[in-house]
């Protein structure tokens, strides 16, 4: 039985759960209490964890958030939900297979060939999919573009999953 799963390494001031990470946990890592855990999460907002004596994980005074500091996290935010509303949508190897159909349908009509098979239907597929993709980045770079004029208290607040301008979420 393990009597403390939890670890902290200091060479990449991460925690890590045994029962979670297994086998994969740096060497540097050293045993945390769960009471410290929770101690050194609860205070994030006005301190921060840092490496400390013996590989302990400590607190310092966190810096002073800035706007730029709250603009980068919220066009990050928005970033990872537009990868999330695409991928929703299509997945990579979906989408690598959408644009293969297309250009073989391109270049059977430049080239005026049809010996392969109808792939008509395919690609009119692709084309949708295509377009709810093109729909979610129009959308994310108007998003973007909106809260780059946001002060910080609205900064502060975004919920990228949240704003009315993302496309509604369609099974294509």
């Amino acid at each position: 039985m393990i009597r403390t799963p939890l670890r902290y390494a200091t060479s990449t001031n991460a925690f890590y759960d045994v029962r979670v990470h297994g086998e994969a946990i740096p060497t540097d890592a050293v045993p945390i209490s769960a009471a410290r855990h929770a101690e050194l999460l609860a205070a994030q907002g006005a301190r921060r964890i840092i490496p400390g004596a013996n590989g302990k994980p400590g607190q310092t005074p966190a810096p002073k958030i800035t706007r730029a500091d709250l603009l980068a996290r919220a066009v990050a935010a928005v970033k990872r939900e537009a990868a999330r509303r695409i991928l929703a949508i299509a997945s990579l190897e979906r989408q690598a297979n959408d644009n293969a159909v297309m250009a073989s349908l391109a270049l059977q009509l430049v080239t005026g060939t049809e010996d392969g098979p109808d792939i008509t239907a395919d690609a009119v597929n692709a084309q949708g999919r295509r377009a709810a993709i093109d729909a979610v980045r129009i959308a994310s770079n108007k998003i973007e573009a909106a809260i780059t004029t946001w002060a910080m208290a609205a900064l502060s607040k975004f919920d990228a999953s949240a704003d009315p301008r993302w496309p509604l979420e369609t099974a294509v």
